[in-house]
């Protein structure tokens, strides 16, 4: 989808950095009060995704409401915007590309990149992030 100039439409999400969970969780309950886990059994790899999510970039937490993201390197180095959350879903839906700036990550409104072997291998060649 793209606006009247021509440009794909991008969900924009501001977003302050940290290098660790236990950082960007004590920012995210300054902001809502709680632990997005609160209330629910915490996955055991959430409990050591500092390393689990083999790479060394940022947590980033939205500053209007607290969601954390964070980048997950998959086993193929395809690299996927995800956000801690007490239920996950799997999707056929195409790649968003995703870009992160200074302390701004833009998504796509609508996916372009069909989900495949081929796809995946060349976003990963790339250093694309998707969503």
């Amino acid at each position: 989808m793209k606006n009247k100039q021509g440009e794909k439409k991008m969900k924009t999400i501001e977003v302050k950095k940290y290098n660790t969970q236990a950082e960007a969780l004590e920012v995210q309950k300054s902001i809502t009060g709680r632990y997005y886990y609160e209330g629910f059994v915490r996955n055991s790899l959430d409990t050591i995704m500092d390393k689990a999510k083999n790479n060394n970039l940022p947590y980033m937490v939205d500053t209007s409401n607290g969601d954390i993201y964070y980048i997950f390197t998959c086993d193929d180095n395809l690299q996927c915007l995800n956000k801690f959350q007490t239920h996950g879903c799997i999707t056929s839906y195409p790649f968003k590309k995703v870009s992160l700036k200074e302390n701004i990550i833009e998504i796509e409104e609508q996916g372009s990149v069909q989900k495949n072997k081929a796809n995946r291998k060349l976003l990963a060649e790339q250093n694309q992030i998707v969503a």
